[in-house]
């Protein structure tokens, strides 16, 4: 009787143990991957692998296996930017009362999963890709690492560009306010750019807001150093902010997506990622051109909303639109959008009304324009945005679950 007790003791604990074993491995798996995708900010990353473990209070917590404890750490493989960590390491452990093993001097047994992930780990798809930067008069501020926001807008760029893969991604630039000629881009004089002047009508649909086409000539791999002959990367090291207004999302967005749909390749994912540390306040006068009084084009009375209705239909076409509000006042509750309401017969004057209508904020709006809330980054300071870049080509491929003796990812 001892001996069949003690075997079908076994039986039943060991299976008990096993399935609670099974449980505790798939929370600590959804816990890494959960983390992974935030990497490489790794408070952010720690934060969600315990948000997603099984401990007491976190979302994968179980009546069923309660009492799980639960640790975090980072680290770096090979094969991956690794800036400060790129691979997560979630471990969990359970001590689990055994039924009947009690009577062989069996009470209990601890049982143990880790589950190691890595950012990004997984094959990206091919991309044809449009950045759409601001350049406008706000972005000649001061930036935490030194130099102008644009200067650190431009660096964590190409730092994004060095990681992108030539043979895969085809990537174009779009810049706001646009030159007059593509010859203009990098000008320094606000005469050369595309600002509200109706008395000189210096805007035209024709004025170039994609600078550069999509191209593949930026770099010869991905890690390889970037070409300084390529037109992207010349353009992007002289692009200036000469000052003046001129905000147009909405103008700008429709610009990259038609870039995209001219000349992106066919089996390629369409992607645009807005850069701006701004709220929409522009629509260029050609919308409403003869002018009308009242104003009646979305795109000067409601720039803030038709930026989103922009951005909107470009998801609707299957394009990622990724939103960075970069440097932006993070008071949502302030309305802080502003349109065009009257444009005199002359064509010599514009003026804003008070707010947009509906009330919108800058920061609704670029919760609006990009085309899920993953997509979204809030205010990273401007000595930040590198690794917010390194985020969003973290997102252009899903995390990897890893052996936790794996050194390199390829």
């Amino acid at each position: 009787m001892v001996v069949l007790i003690g075997m079908t003791g076994f039986v039943v604990d060991v299976g008990r143990m096993y399935f609670a074993q099974r449980q505790l491995q798939a929370t600590a798996d959804s816990a890494a991957l959960s983390a992974a995708d935030v990497l490489p900010d790794v408070p952010a990353a720690t934060a969600m692998a315990y948000d997603y473990s099984a401990s007491s209070g976190d979302l994968n917590a179980s009546n069923v296996l309660p009492g799980v404890t639960t640790s975090v750490s980072t680290k770096c493989v090979t094969g991956l930017p690794c800036n400060p960590a790129n691979t997560i390491v979630v471990s969990e452990q359970k001590t689990v009362s055994t039924l009947f093993l009690g009577v062989l001097g069996i009470g209990s047994v601890t049982i143990h999963a880790d589950a190691v992930a890595a950012m990004g780990g997984g094959t990206p798809q091919p991309l044809n890709l449009m950045l759409v930067l601001d350049r406008t008069a706000s972005m000649n501020d001061s930036c935490t690492e030194g130099g102008t926001k644009l200067q650190c807008a431009k660096t964590a760029i190409l730092n994004f560009l060095a990681q992108m893969n030539p043979t895969e991604d085809s990537i174009g630039l779009a810049a706001f306010p646009p030159p007059k000629s593509l010859s203009l881009a990098c000008s320094a004089s606000q005469s050369d750019l595309s600002y509200d002047n109706p008395s000189a009508k210096t805007t035209d649909p024709n004025y170039p807001y994609t600078v550069v086409p999509l191209s593949t000539d930026y770099s010869a791999s991905p890690g390889a150093p970037l070409n300084q002959n390529s037109s992207l990367v010349k353009t992007i090291n002289c692009l200036q902010a000469p000052g003046g207004h001129g905000t147009s999302f909405a103008t700008a967005i429709a610009k990259a997506q038609a870039e995209l749909i001219a000349d992106g390749r066919p089996n390629g994912q369409n992607v645009i990622v807005l850069l701006s540390d701004g709220d929409a306040n522009y629509g260029p006068v050609y919308y409403d051109n003869p002018p009308k009084n009242p104003e009646v084009s979305p795109y000067r009375t409601q720039p803030c909303q038709q930026a989103a209705n922009s951005a909107a239909t470009a998801a609707a076409a299957g394009t990622w639109v990724y939103a960075v509000a970069y440097d932006t006042d993070s008071n949502n509750s302030d309305p802080d959008c502003y349109g065009w309401t009257t444009h005199d017969s002359t064509q010599t004057t514009s003026t804003f009304s008070s707010h947009e209508l509906p009330l919108i904020s800058g920061i609704t709006t670029m919760q609006e324009i990009a085309s899920d809330p993953t997509k979204f980054y809030l205010d990273p300071t401007p000595g930040d945005l590198t690794v917010t870049f390194n985020q969003i080509e973290n997102s252009f491929s899903t995390p990897v679950l890893i052996d936790d003796n794996t050194t390199t990812v390829n």
